[in-house]
């Protein structure tokens, strides 16, 4: 697995939007229903996805040479955006990239990482040493969508 640095372009901030959305689409019925996921990917403005992409640092997985999965981290250690490809998830993808951010941040003398994570990566987070603050409902398009506001201190 190979991880870079990823500077962002229109070009692949579609691919990114692209990944976002097969890897929120294809979630696990017994965490957001189909009506949930959808609002989830809903009203997203290209636009705005690039800007908010351009505005964080990104980092990109590949594997054999095609894209795995995607992770940004904000200047304060916030992580706004970390998706696996679907096919690919449960095989140390979202690890590598959460210890990624890690080494990132103790380089950028960020002293803690944090998430809002969906119930899908709750355990992952957990898994890699995120503590859990508190559990909150976002509302779009009229359908709850349950996440976790986590917290991990950088060493």
């Amino acid at each position: 697995m190979n991880i870079v640095p990823h500077y962002t372009s229109p070009f692949t901030s579609q691919l990114l939007f692209l990944m976002f959305k097969k890897a929120v689409m294809n979630v696990s019925d017994r965490d957001y229903s189909l009506s949930q996921r959808r609002a989830w990917c809903s009203n997203i403005c290209q636009i705005k996805w690039h800007e908010r992409l351009r505005h964080q640092h990104t980092f990109l997985t590949y594997f054999n040479q095609n894209l795995c999965g995607f992770i940004t981290v904000a200047s304060n250690g916030y992580i706004d955006l970390l998706y696996i490809d679907p096919e690919l998830q449960r095989k140390g993808v979202g690890s590598a990239l959460l210890s990624y951010a890690d080494r990132f941040a103790t380089e950028n003398a960020i002293s803690k990482l944090s998430i809002n994570a969906s119930v899908q990566s709750r355990n992952l987070c957990e898994k890699y040493g995120f503590t859990h603050l508190e559990q909150f409902v976002r509302l779009k398009d009229n359908e709850k969508l349950k996440s976790y506001r986590m917290v991990k201190k950088v060493v």
